[in-house]
């Protein structure tokens, strides 16, 4: 169900599309200090579409970094495919909600996931680590946190990896302002066709009406001289 109908249920068993591993989260609509310990629709509609370009074949001992992870749903759904995965977001998360969910012994993942505190303010400097992909839902909704956001994304992104930003638009000219920004600091910036989606949710067999996701975008950032 879309995220609006599940904000007031602490416990959300779910399913990546097509599969018939079930996933425990919990979520937490009281939490005061972050707006990260919520399911959101961005990263349910990138969850999904993500499922529309990867398999297990093509998923196994591949890396993928997840700035803003949240309470995990897009993590975990990537672990289940093969993934090697490391899942970051703010202290409060990375030892609350974030670790109870990827440490939870029913969430057993073909691949691996790695919980980490990840400062965009203050990103360490990129290890030897080479990441296929890196994603971002629902993390664009502050002005000051889109400069930091789009640092990190290019401290951690090579010359190959795909980045993908998934957003909810409440906010028209916040989103605008972001994405010129992007431009301005030397990302191509790349829509992901509605059709696109669309074919990704009716693969999934995901019956939601149109309002309750049309306000959702994807977004691919290159980084390299062949994005």
């Amino acid at each position: 169900r879309p995220h609006h109908q599940e904000r007031g249920h602490p416990r959300l068993p779910t399913s990546p599309p097509l599969s018939h591993k079930t996933l425990h989260l919990f979520q937490d609509s009281t939490a005061a200090t972050t707006t990260g310990s919520t399911l959101w629709l961005g990263a349910q509609v990138l969850t999904i579409y993500l499922y529309s370009l990867y398999t297990p074949s093509t998923s196994s001992g591949k890396r993928v970094l997840d700035l803003g992870a949240g309470i995990g749903l897009t993590s975990l759904a990537l672990a289940a495919l093969g993934w090697d995965v490391t899942s970051t977001d703010v202290s409060e998360l990375v030892s609350g909600i974030l670790q109870q969910n990827i440490e939870d012994p029913r969430n057993t993942t073909a691949g691996t996931v790695t919980v980490q505190e990840l400062d965009w303010i203050a990103p360490p400097l990129q290890q030897e680590v080479t990441y296929d992909l890196i994603i971002t839902a629902d993390t664009i909704y502050s002005l000051p946190l889109v400069v930091p956001l789009l640092n990190t994304i290019r401290t951690y992104a090579g010359a190959k990896t795909v980045v993908l930003v998934a957003l909810e638009v409440r906010d028209e000219a916040l989103i605008r302002g972001a994405l010129e920004k992007a431009v301005e600091m030397g990302f191509v910036v790349r829509r992901v066709p509605k059709t696109r989606l669309r074919k990704a949710l009716s693969a999934a067999r995901v019956e939601w009406a149109k309002e309750e996701w049309s306000g959702v975008e994807v977004w691919k950032l290159g980084v390299g001289k062949d994005a």
